[in-house]
């Protein structure tokens, strides 16, 4: 209702104000409002600017990134590597995807007799996705380019290749990264698997010689267990089963790791996942070692309560 008052001043006696942002809903009936009034004006201001800005931002800040506390692991055995990781990513203390893949991989010449090469990936879902498919398709460009001008040493790709290129990737960012990366395949050169360490300021470490390597938020879970029970002689399948328990383990007691345990195999056949169902984990009754195939996207609760032994 618009009225003039005595003074000639624009007033509106009963004035509706509604504010909506972000599903909350403010509501002003009956206010007395004169717009040449600057206490009334300074005020308004004021309360839109707690009203939508501040709940915007702790609503940001109560989201944060799509991260991935996980464990990854890696080791070698007598004729390659070994790669296994949890599949659980989480917003904070959400679980947004409880069958998410940590391992991609990079590349595949064993057709050639080449290297080939698998990632596994912690940190930020977003970043570290993003630079594994840049890496990916810089790889792939090169080995097309190789198949073209023939094969030579600088046309050659290598696992060691991959950990520097992804170093420069890293490097050549202009932004902060929040991520945590291990590159291992199979070294046709050598003829044996290798392991590369990369943090997120683009240090690279050779972690060949230790044999194994882990990293993620349940690292440090199952560190102690894999110092103890890790032999650089291990089979394939024994090596499988040494990476699947740890990985349970961890999901035991690291509460951003989850899921269940993804493992793939790079040797001179190439990269290769293993299907849940041919994965086993380990137990015991009275002394005696048991085995039981783990279901497909099992939780470690779910194992223990549904496999029970009776």
């Amino acid at each position: 209702h618009d009225d003039d008052d005595d003074n000639g001043t624009l007033s509106y006696p009963h004035y509706e104000l509604v504010l909506r942002h972000n599903h909350s809903t403010l509501v002003l009936v009956d206010t007395q409002f004169s717009v040449t009034d600057p206490t009334i004006m300074l005020c308004f201001l004021t309360l839109l600017i707690l009203f939508v800005y501040y709940p915007s931002t702790q609503a940001d800040d109560f989201l944060g990134e799509v991260s991935m506390g996980t464990t990854i692991i890696a080791a070698k055995y007598e004729h390659g590597v070994v790669l296994a990781a949890d599949s659980r990513t989480s917003i904070s203390n959400y679980a947004s995807n409880r069958h998410a893949s940590k391992i991609n991989i990079l590349f595949d010449d064993s057709a050639n007799g080449g290297d080939s090469a698998c990632i596994c990936r912690a940190g930020s879902a977003a970043d570290t996705q993003h630079y594994v498919e840049i890496l990916k398709e810089d790889l792939h460009w090169r080995l097309h380019r190789r198949n073209i001008v023939g094969r030579s040493a600088k046309a050659n790709v290598t696992v060691k290749s991959c950990a520097r290129l992804m170093r420069m990737l890293l490097l050549e960012s202009s932004t902060d990264i929040s991520c945590s990366l291990i590159c291992a395949g199979y070294d046709s050169a050598s003829g044996e698997g290798v392991l590369y360490s990369i943090l997120q300021s683009g240090a690279i470490f050779d972690m060949s010689g230790e044999g194994v390597i882990t990293s993620g938020s349940g690292s440090a879970f199952v560190q102690g267990f894999i110092d103890d029970n890790y032999r650089a002689d291990m089979t394939e399948a024994e090596c499988i089963e040494f990476l699947t328990r740890a990985v349970q383990l961890s999901m035991d007691r690291d509460g951003h790791s989850g899921g269940n345990a993804r493992v793939y195999i790079v040797d001179q056949k190439g990269c290769r996942a293993v299907e849940p169902e041919d994965i086993v984990q380990s137990q015991s009754i009275n002394g005696s070692p048991i085995k039981k195939r783990l279901p497909n996207f099992a939780d470690s609760f779910h194992i223990r309560n549904k496999h029970s032994l009776k």
